[in-house]
C-alpha cells in the first residue's frame, strides 16, 4: 500500500502536535525521489536545480568539531527559524519533521537522513524529501576544515517542485528556497559566536 502524506498547514499554536504526528507517520513513507545520495557526488541529477552555498564561519579544530556536532543536532535548522522534531541526531534513516511558521500558520513536512559524513576534515549529513514536502530532492549540510584551518559551512543539494502548488508557483518557491539557504548560512555564522576558542 502506498501512503501519501499531504503537506500539513496548521495554526502556529498546533505546530508541536503537527510535528509529532508528521514524525510518527514519516517512517511509513518512501523517499520522494530516486537519486538517493547524489548530494555527495557533486553532480546535479538531470531535471533538478542545484543548491550550492558556502560560508567561512571560523577557524581551527575546536570550531570544526563544535560545528559538526551542531549540524548533526539540527541547530542549523532551529537557528534559521525552523522548528524540528527528530527521532535522534542526524544518522542514516533518522526521520525529521520540520515546521516553518509564517505569521499565524505553519507548514509542516518531513525528511529522512540518507547519508552521513564523518571524516577527519569534513562532517555533516544529507537528507531527502518525503511525500508532501514542497520540494522533491536532497539537501546536505556539511562542515569542512581546510589545510589553512579555515572552517567552511556548506549547503549542497538538488531540488525540483514536489507538489502541484510549488510547480505552479515555481518562481516564488525558488525565492523561498533561497531565503531558507540564507537562513542556514546566518545560523551557522551565529553558532560560531557561541564557540569558546
Amino acid at each position: 500500500m502506498t501512503i501519501f502524506a499531504p503537506r500539513t498547514v496548521v495554526g502556529a499554536s498546533s505546530i508541536d502536535r503537527a510535528l509529532t504526528a508528521k514524525l510518527a507517520h514519516a517512517a511509513e513513507l518512501p523517499l520522494s525521489y530516486r537519486e538517493i545520495g547524489a548530494t555527495l557526488s557533486g553532480e546535479t541529477p538531470s531535471g533538478y536545480t542545484p543548491i550550492s552555498a558556502d560560508a567561512v564561519v571560523g577557524a581551527g579544530r575546536n570550531c570544526f568539531d563544535v560545528m559538526v556536532h551542531a549540524v548533526k543536532n539540527w541547530q542549523i535548522q532551529t537557528g534559521s527559524g525552523i522548528q524540528v522534531k527528530a527521532s535522534g541526531p542526524a544518522a542514516v534513516d533518522v526521520d525529521v519533521a520540520l515546521a516553518k511558521v509564517i505569521g499565524p500558520i505553519g507548514i509542516v513536512f518531513a525528511c529522512r537522513v540518507v547519508r552521513v559524513v564523518d571524516e577527519p576534515r569534513r562532517g555533516g549529513f544529507a537528507y531527502g524529501t518525503l511525500p508532501g514536502h514542497p520540494e522533491a530532492g536532497e539537501e546536505g549540510f556539511f562542515v569542512e576544515l581546510d589545510d589553512d584551518d579555515a572552517v567552511t559551512f556548506q549547503v549542497r543539494g538538488f531540488t525540483r517542485p514536489g507538489t502541484t502548488i510549488t510547480t505552479l508557483a515555481a518562481p516564488m518557491a525558488r525565492i523561498a528556497e533561497r531565503q531558507a539557504i540564507l537562513g542556514y548560512l546566518r545560523a551557522a555564522r551565529a553558532l560560531v559566536g557561541t564557540i569558546a576558542v
